[in-house]
């Protein structure tokens, strides 16, 4: 058995502070399989104490709080970066999962932070995270709570082929409870002048990806409050919003359906609305 303790990864030349911390790593050696390949082969891996914040910009990407990736240009080799191999996130999990005979991740106690612009950081623990990948098939599932407490935030399962390479396809669930991620992903977006002021919603999806695009997604939204502003004023809170939501590409394009739809807004009620949209 192999362990490692107070593990942190951090930019060199940054302020110090740990982009990534890991508390323990435990790596069970699998002696048979060692000497058969005439090299290390561990049985099974098992990470605890994660801690990362994943940062949102202004432009809606992501990154790892206190994280640089290299810039455009040179590389270690002197190539340019599209050159080196080494930096590919899939070729580490493929030499990762390689040396573990049955290959099986289980990360137990993360603490992941979501800081969004114009909100305060997140923060949810997911108790287990369970991730498989045998060279093409990866799947993974797990629970995310509330920082401290026992409210869960959302449940996931994903199972499919090139994730890591961007071009995933595969089928993805996720179950969304009110008060988590949901709302710090939101919170401030904008669209023709108006902007999400405050958003209390759960969702449930089934999504199917095909070489790195959706292709199919079935749903259930319930909003129990959405505020949105204006440039002009604040707009009434809307409320009690529910609908049952389809989307799927076409050759054409898309086509969108929506059924059950009800909200009350101001003194009205509104049920029993259906839909169905088909666009280039």
């Amino acid at each position: 058995v192999l362990q490692a303790e107070g593990i942190q990864i951090a930019h060199r030349g940054g302020d110090g502070n740990s982009a990534v911390s890991l508390q323990q790593l435990l790596l069970r050696l699998d002696g048979l399989r060692s000497l058969l390949r005439m090299g290390l082969v561990f049985e099974r891996m098992e990470a605890d104490g994660l801690d990362l914040v994943i940062v949102q910009d202004a432009d809606g990407r992501f990154a790892l709080d206190g994280l640089t990736l290299p810039e455009p240009g040179p590389g270690l080799s002197g190539e340019e970066l599209e050159g080196e191999q080494w930096l590919e996130p899939g070729r580490w999990l493929n030499e990762l999962t390689a040396r573990i005979s049955d290959p099986h991740i289980r990360l137990t106690r993360l603490t992941v932070g979501l800081d969004t612009p114009d909100a305060e950081t997140v923060f949810v623990d997911i108790p287990q995270l369970d991730l498989a990948y045998d060279g093409q098939e990866m799947s993974a599932s797990g629970r995310a709570m509330r920082q401290g407490t026992l409210e869960q935030l959302a449940t996931f399962s994903v199972e499919g082929q090139d994730l890591i390479e961007g071009r995933f396809t595969g089928e993805v669930w996720a179950e969304l409870t009110p008060g988590g991620f949901f709302e710090g992903l939101t919170r401030g977006l904008q669209w023709q002048g108006f902007k999400v002021r405050e958003l209390e919603a759960g969702a449930r999806a089934w999504l199917n990806f095909a070489d790195g695009q959706l292709q199919r997604l079935n749903g259930e939204l319930e909003v129990d409050r959405l505020q949105l502003e204006s440039e002009l004023d604040d707009i009434p809170v809307l409320r009690d919003l529910s609908a049952k939501i389809g989307w799927r590409r076409t050759e054409e394009g898309a086509s969108f359906h929506m059924a059950g739809l009800r909200w009350r807004w101001r003194d009205d009620q509104v049920s029993g609305v259906s839909a169905r949209i088909d666009y280039d």
